[in-house]
């Protein structure tokens, strides 16, 4: 299940604190639904490349397709809808995404990769982001890398 919270900055009595959208992957999209209601709000072009798993980072929302794409989308605030904020390629299908730090993340692949991916926004043009595989590793001739844990050093 793929879902993305929107936490309230100030919510009145009475008020949900949060707005739940789920997110189903529908005729190679994604299909935003508001989870309280269970009402449907809009569609997300992901070119026509099947969402395999996702991830959110704050209002960060990662998503790995079947198709050996990464895509970032940001939750805008004004039209409260997840915007594309860039886009890359990886070795193969990604199935698996965690989170390291605010500005990188690691993507596990159909084919036994693990590629490290940093997303930082963009000097030169406020609002873009710009992602970037600083590393690639191959982990498993099994095959799938179908889940990532991330412990903390202590």
């Amino acid at each position: 299940m793929n879902i993305f919270v929107v936490p309230s900055s100030t919510p009145m009595p009475g008020e949900v604190k949060e707005e739940v959208y789920l997110l189903t992957s529908f005729n190679k999209n994604i299909s935003v639904f508001l989870c309280h209601e269970k009402q449907y709000l809009y569609n997300i072009s992901i070119d026509n490349k099947e969402m395999a798993c996702s991830r959110q980072h704050k209002d960060k929302f990662f998503v790995g397709t079947f198709c050996d794409t990464l895509f970032m989308f940001l939750y805008d605030e004004k039209s409260k809808k997840l915007v594309l904020g860039s886009e890359m390629r990886t070795h193969e299908s990604i199935i698996s995404i965690a989170i390291l730090t605010n500005e990188m993340i690691i993507c596990g692949q159909s084919n036994g990769y693990v590629d490290t991916v940093t997303c930082k926004a963009s000097k030169k043009k406020p609002g873009e982001y710009r992602m970037d595989n600083v590393a690639s590793k191959f982990c498993s001739n099994l095959g799938y890398i179908n889940c990532i844990q991330v412990c903390n050093q202590v």
